[in-house]
């Protein structure tokens, strides 16, 4: 995680949004992710709501495969428990 906290990502942004809500995360993978996304909340202001719109996007994208749409949900309540995610 220090490491993670002493990247300078800013110009990244978007490719790291992408990054997180394209990638097949396990169960046991969302607290380290959680984790990511806190730090980069914290550094980058336009992080969280670039965030939460693609979340939204892919979870609407997701209607026929409830697997996945479960995985994106645990992800989206946990977001929304360290208070990434205000909506």
């Amino acid at each position: 995680m220090q490491e993670a906290a002493a990247l300078n990502l800013t110009r990244h942004i978007s490719e790291v949004v992408q990054s997180i809500v394209q990638s097949k995360l396990s169960v046991k993978d969302q607290d380290t992710v959680v984790e990511i996304c806190v730090l980069l909340h914290q550094r980058h202001e336009e992080f969280s709501r670039r965030l939460s719109e693609e979340l939204e996007r892919h979870y609407h994208e997701l209607a026929a495969e409830p697997t996945k749409k479960r995985n994106l949900l645990r992800l989206l309540s946990e977001l929304y428990l360290k208070g990434l995610i205000k909506e």
